[in-house]
């Protein structure tokens, strides 16, 4: 797939145009050496003066139609390499199913192996009276300091409703980390931060549990 990341909005535009000028010179062309009495170049250049504007409004149509496309497309590719992930506990759980049931069928522990680290960044005597089976419980300071890349691993935060904010600015800070320390091109691990909390993931029927970790 062609990484149109790598062009400028100039380059974009002068492609663009490129185009556009390459179709509509296809098209003048084929009218222009048609074989047919009623498509000669007297009536091509009359036909022409006649419908300047509609031709110039065409081809200005079609110009923002293809700089859309591209745009689109670097839209789409910018957020494919984006390695931070906001979603919702419904859409989380969909993706990463089959990580989630191992993890939680194994424990803390396996994360690594698993490859999901679930951290819950809520206090100690919240986690204590209940919390997502397999996950362990952080201060937020601890994980902006020591948290680092672990390859083939997907870091999931959680917190609740009311502290998504401060996570949100916990996941940026992990995502730069991650830019500046590695190759960031090459790297498919995810950080993933639940936009409706630990109350969403409460209620997408994941195995809880209490006390310490597991």
């Amino acid at each position: 797939m062609l990484n149109i990341s790598l062009f400028s909005i100039q380059d974009l535009l002068f492609f663009s145009f490129v185009i556009a000028t390459i179709i509509g010179t296809i098209i003048g062309f084929s009218l222009l050496y048609r074989k047919s009495d009623k498509l000669s170049r007297q009536f091509f250049v009359s036909f022409f003066k006649r419908r300047f504007l509609h031709l110039l409004f065409s081809f200005i149509v079609l110009f923002f139609v293809i700089f859309s496309s591209l745009l689109f497309l670097q839209y789409r590719e910018k957020q494919a390499r984006d390695p931070l992930k906001i979603v919702s506990s419904t859409e989380f759980v969909k993706v990463k199913s089959a990580s989630l049931k191992e993890l939680q069928s194994q424990g803390y522990g396996s994360w690594d192996s698993v490859g999901l680290l679930l951290i819950d960044l809520r206090s100690k005597d919240q986690f204590n009276l209940e919390h997502i089976k397999g996950s362990g419980q952080f201060e937020f300071a601890k994980v902006s300091k020591d948290l680092g890349f672990v390859k083939g691993v997907d870091v999931v935060l959680i917190v609740s409703k009311n502290n998504i904010q401060k996570a949100k600015d916990l996941a940026q800070s992990l995502k730069n980390n991650r830019i500046e320390n590695g190759n960031f091109e090459s790297q498919t691990e995810k950080i993933y931060l639940i936009s409706d909390g630990y109350e969403g993931l409460k209620s997408a029927n994941l195995e809880l549990e209490k006390g310490g970790w597991d």
